[in-house]
């Protein structure tokens, strides 16, 4: 009888921890940034460096390519399309500071 009692006093605490895992992970899911978010953050700042000429093109290359290598180990499929569209825009925006350079045949 004993054990009975102690397991009905320990549902409510066990019900109290779930809803607390669960509301942790939904937290996590809601505020924690995809690596998708983190490469177009880390790119961002390269494209930033190499427009306002701190960052020469061959570094700017070699570090987008890093940078996606570093993406792909942790990628999710459903992040493809996500993906491409930033690589998409990052691409667009070297090709334009180049041309702006007069450097577009020499890459």
């Amino acid at each position: 009888m004993a054990s009975d009692r102690s397991s009905l006093q320990a549902l409510p605490a066990l019900r109290l921890l779930q809803h607390v895992c669960l509301s942790f992970a939904a937290y996590l899911r809601r505020y924690t940034p995809s690596e998708v978010d983190a490469y177009r953050r880390e790119t961002k700042s390269l494209v930033t460096r190499f427009v306002k000429n701190q960052l020469p093109f061959e570094s700017c290359i070699y570090s987008l390519d890093a940078a996606l290598l570093r993406l792909i180990s942790r990628m999710r499929p459903k992040q493809l399309n996500e993906l491409r569209s930033v690589m998409l825009a990052n691409n667009e925006l070297v090709m334009e500071e180049m041309a702006r350079r007069g450097k577009v045949g020499d890459c």
